[in-house]
């Protein structure tokens, strides 16, 4: 595949995360009025932020990517970027909790076509000394999309309302479902052939396989721990922004929106870049380097939940966004590295999997329900203190990734050699 081919590949999968981050995230900066249109509770927003998408999102992505380890990824993506744009707008729909509950289900559905697909194409384009800074580029899609989702719903429901901002940001993405399938190739390995579901092992086994690869089994614990604890704030910051320090929703977008924007995206991509770098030298370092960043980032989180202004709060979040950032390239990467090629779709959603059941399906209904459970003794300060009762769970996701390095360097070499295969 020529560079030029390849690289706009990249960028148009790249540009499919982002409205998949944009359709995801938006709901962060609409709790507000949400609530006080929909009369909805704290763990009610937390089920619509979190359960709702992630049950079928995550739950999906592992036979999503057993057809994508056999079957046209690009059909698949396709597909997918289509019903989860519709489904956005259909939220913007919702006359109740029931109906927004639905439509955030289908949006599930939808964006776990995306993710364990395009992770597959990446590392068929890529090799290997390339693919940590691919996957980084591509999970720029994550801070880009964040920014967006907040700047655009924010702005637009100050002026239009909640539902024109569901509907304004996921119809495009109808169209993006063509311009995927015109530009990203099929760029399969085994001379353009798809393997057939025979030349596959059974689901169980391909699962056990995986699962007993250490450095895998480390980095899917690790990083459900570190989703539990980014989608448990990053889905409740804007509320404790105004809650606390008395911002509009506009102001919120203003302000986190491309703070959060700069600090992830060059978190994403250094992170990408230095593990690359440094793990020319010594392939541990994708792991180690995670962890101390997950270490460091802990007392500045404490800092963004207990500043007593919001132009603290957001000063500090600048350092846990971008080493908390740095993370998501390289554990994509370390799970290519050690994974049998026919297992890497499946590999990337098993990670998911996981991150969402625990992270995005765990971390906002956990602080939901917290805030509320201590809400008549701390009142307005029970979302602050609702955060920090989480954030420990930081420093046990360092040890996982410390944990999955003591391994990484053997279980790259039996996965080239063949020790470890399908």
């Amino acid at each position: 595949m020529s560079a030029p081919r390849r690289a706009a590949a990249l960028g148009t999968l790249t540009l499919l995360y982002f409205f998949n981050f944009v359709d995801r995230q938006i709901i962060a900066i609409l709790v507000e009025p949400i609530k006080a249109d929909l009369g909805l509770a704290d763990w009610q927003l937390g089920v619509v932020s979190g359960v709702a998408f992630a049950a079928l999102y995550a739950t999906l992505g592992i036979p999503i990517a057993r057809l994508a380890d056999r079957a046209h990824r690009v059909n698949i993506i396709s597909v997918a970027v289509a019903l989860w744009s519709a489904m956005t707008a259909v939220c913007g729909l919702a006359q109740n909790f029931v109906h927004l509950v639905l439509a955030r289900v289908g949006v599930g559905v939808g964006e776990a076509g995306l993710t364990p697909p395009a992770h597959s194409l990446i590392a068929d384009m890529y090799p290997e000394r390339q693919r940590a800074t691919a996957l980084a580029i591509y999970q720029l899609g994550v801070p880009t999309g964040a920014l967006f989702g907040l700047l655009a719903g924010g702005l637009i429901a100050e002026a239009w309302g909640w539902r024109v901002a569901f509907i304004a940001v996921g119809l495009p993405g109808v169209l993006l479902a063509l311009v995927a399938k015109w530009v990203i190739p099929e760029p399969r390995t085994t001379g353009g052939l798809m393997p057939t579901a025979a030349e596959q092992p059974p689901f169980i086994e391909s699962l056990a396989l995986l699962w007993r690869i250490h450095t895998f089994r480390q980095l899917v614990l690790g990083f459900a721990l570190v989703s539990f604890v980014t989608f448990g704030y990053n889905a409740w910051l804007p509320a404790l922004l105004g809650r606390m320090h008395g911002l509009s929703t506009a102001d919120i977008a203003l302000w986190l929106g491309p703070v959060g924007f700069v600090s992830g995206v060059a978190g994403t991509f250094l992170g990408g870049l230095a593990c690359d770098r440094l793990g020319q030298r010594e392939p541990r370092w994708y792991a180690w380097l995670l962890a101390i960043g997950f270490a460091v980032s802990i007392p500045f989180l404490g800092a963004v939940f207990l500043a007593p202004s919001a132009t603290l709060a957001i000063a500090a979040y600048v350092v846990p966004n971008f080493l908390i950032g740095m993370n998501m390239g390289p554990t994509f990467a370390m799970a290519q590295f050690v994974a049998p090629e026919g297992l890497r779709a499946m590999a990337s959603s098993i990670l998911l999997f996981f991150a969402n059941m625990i992270g995005l399906g765990l971390g906002p209904l956990t602080v939901g329900a917290l805030s509320d459970a201590l809400a008549p003794s701390a009142g307005a300060g029970s979302l602050r203190l609702a955060l920090l009762v989480v954030l420990p769970v930081l420093a046990w996701c360092a040890l996982h990734y410390l944990l999955a390095g003591r391994t990484l360097r053997a279980e790259i070499r039996a996965t080239e050699t063949g020790e470890t295969s399908a």
